[in-house]
This record gives structure tokens, C-alpha cells and sequence, in this order.
């Protein structure tokens, strides 16, 4: 039973936590009873097995068995350690399966002196159980139109950050400034916590279409901006380290004006073996932290090369 455990909880919630299940969650609402069904189905595949293991190892009444098997589905169901535990085993399992891929990629960053580059990296990074996009497009009758996106609030309500702005000309405007004005037809990627993606989506004041298949990891987004065709439109996302001689050290991210000054965006920080996600602008940055940015191709590497291979 407690081997079992940890692959259970994982049945319950792997196919819920994947960006397929959400896309289809929220692009119509006549997908969600059939993904209900779906998931209820799940639940008594697990309720069924945990009846039979019950059944088959303990010697007692039909009703007692019944009711310790639903007491244990609950606790399965709540334990946060056990699907961690599972994330676990499948790290390691993939660990061992890209073994020769893993070695690649850190001699790749051992040569680039500590710069991570998302799109290298493998598909358990921290990045894609916290971080989420997805895009949106503005309706006729949305408040969005005709004002600037410092004016939404996006940040401060919602805890998001937009990302590009696709324009009904099919223009990108990449990391665009809080100045930029919103117009009828626009599409805007916000990236955030999936909640917070869901929550924002289902607000029917906003009056916005979700756009099918766009909800993913960043992990995936920044695979797909890698192979897109033209260099100038592409977003990065990088892990900068910062060592003391760095200049962003000793700076709040409002000082360091990062979003200011270039096309990026701070998603989030690796500081002695936890990580802030979206951190406030008032964090101060120290050395030995991994700065995670998100920005146009050429405003990341200026970034890299000020704080890494800076002389």
C-alpha cells in the first residue's frame, strides 16, 4: 500500500496539472463536464484498486472495508509529500533515462560559467510546476481597450506579467512597455501561476477569448520561441548567476530598472536552494543568487554579459 501510494496520488492529479487538461478546461465550458467525467472516472479506477488491496490483505467486513478505503483515498488525496515523492521517482527515472543529455547540459553551463537556458533544460525544472502562459484575446466590448497595460493593474490584482502582444495586423510586440495602449483585436501572453491564469480567465468582466492551445509551460513556450524562424521575434528565458562583482548586486530589482531599461522581465530568483517566484520590487539582490529572466533574445544576452563575462 505505501509503495503504492505515490503512483496513485500521481493517477489523481497528472492528467489535471497538464497544459492539455487546462487548454481544454479553458477554451470551452462544454469541455469541462466531459473532463469532470473523466477525472471522476480516475478517482474510482484509485478507489477501486485501494478496495481490492483492501479486500485482499485484510480479513474484515465489507462495510469496514469499504469506509478504510475511503479514508485512505482522502488521505492520498490531501498528501502533498506523496506527490512529491512521485516527482521524485520520475526525476530520477528521467535523470537516468537522459543521462547523456543531462551530462550536455551541464557541461553547457559549466562552459557558459553558471547561465542556465531554459529551453536546455529538462522538463521537471522548478520553472514548470510554478510558472504558466497562456494568451488572450480582447473582445469588442473589453475595459482593455484603449488603455495602457500599467493601468490594468496586471501585476498588483493578479500577480501576471505580460509578455508579448500579438496586434490584429498579426504585429509581435515582445515584453512591451506599461505605456503601451491596447487596441480591439489584440491578443496579450500573460505568464503567472496557473491559478492565477484561471482566475483571470474566468473573470467574464474582462470580456476576453481565450486562445486555443496556447496554454503551456514556459518550458514548452521557450522551446517553441527557440525554433522560431525569425531571431528578432523570439523571447528567451535564462538563469543568470550573480557573483559579487556583478553590477545587479546590492540592488533592489526597482533600482536594478531591469523592465525599464531593456525588454525584460525578472520571473523569478534561486537563493540557496529555494526559489521566489515573481518576486517583489523590492527584493534586494545578493550574490550566489540565480536571477530567472525572460525577455527579447538580445536583451537577455546583455544582460549575461553585463553580470557573467563582464571584466
Amino acid at each position: 500500500m505505501i509503495a503504492l501510494s505515490p503512483f496513485l496520488r500521481a493517477i489523481m492529479s497528472n492528467n489535471v496539472q497538464s497544459a492539455a487538461f487546462l487548454n481544454l478546461w479553458m477554451e470551452k465550458v462544454s469541455n469541462r463536464r466531459l473532463l469532470l467525467v473523466l477525472v471522476g472516472l480516475r478517482l474510482t479506477s484509485v478507489f477501486a484498486t485501494l478496495l481490492y488491496v483492501t479486500n485482499r490483505f485484510f480479513d474484515i467486513q465489507f462495510y469496514i472495508n469499504l469506509l478504510l478505503a475511503v479514508i485512505v483515498l482522502a488521505l492520498i488525496m490531501r498528501s502533498k509529500w506523496l506527490l512529491k515523492r512521485f516527482w521524485h521517482i520520475e526525476s530520477r527515472f528521467l535523470i537516468n533515462l537522459n543521462e547523456r543529455h543531462m551530462e550536455e547540459n551541464f557541461r553547457k553551463i559549466e562552459a557558459n560559467q553558471g547561465v542556465r537556458q531554459l529551453s536546455d533544460m529538462q522538463k521537471n525544472h522548478w520553472l514548470d510546476y510554478k510558472l504558466y502562459t497562456c494568451a488572450f484575446r480582447l473582445r469588442p466590448d473589453s475595459p482593455f481597450i484603449g488603455k495602457a497595460i500599467k493601468d490594468l493593474a496586471l501585476r498588483t490584482n493578479y500577480n501576471l506579467m505580460v509578455i508579448r502582444i500579438r496586434t490584429k495586423d498579426d504585429v509581435l510586440i515582445n515584453i512591451p512597455t506599461g505605456h503601451h495602449v491596447l487596441r480591439a483585436g489584440d491578443s496579450i501572453r500573460l505568464a503567472g501561476k496557473k491559478s492565477q491564469l484561471r482566475m483571470y480567465q474566468e473573470d467574464e468582466r474582462l470580456s476576453l477569448q481565450f486562445v486555443d492551445h496556447s496554454f503551456m509551460t514556459l518550458h514548452g513556450f521557450s522551446i517553441l520561441e527557440y525554433n522560431r524562424k525569425r531571431k528578432g521575434d523570439r523571447i528567451s528565458c535564462a538563469g543568470i548567476p550573480l557573483n559579487e562583482a556583478s553590477p545587479l548586486v546590492g540592488k533592489t530589482l526597482r533600482e536594478s530598472d531591469i523592465g525599464a531599461r531593456t525588454k525584460c522581465l525578472v520571473l523569478g530568483l534561486e537563493r540557496q536552494g529555494k526559489q521566489l517566484v515573481n518576486p517583489d520590487a523590492d527584493t534586494l539582490l545578493l550574490a550566489d543568487d540565480l536571477v530567472w529572466l525572460i525577455g527579447e533574445e538580445k536583451a537577455v544576452s546583455r544582460h549575461i554579459e553585463q553580470n557573467v563575462f563582464f571584466t
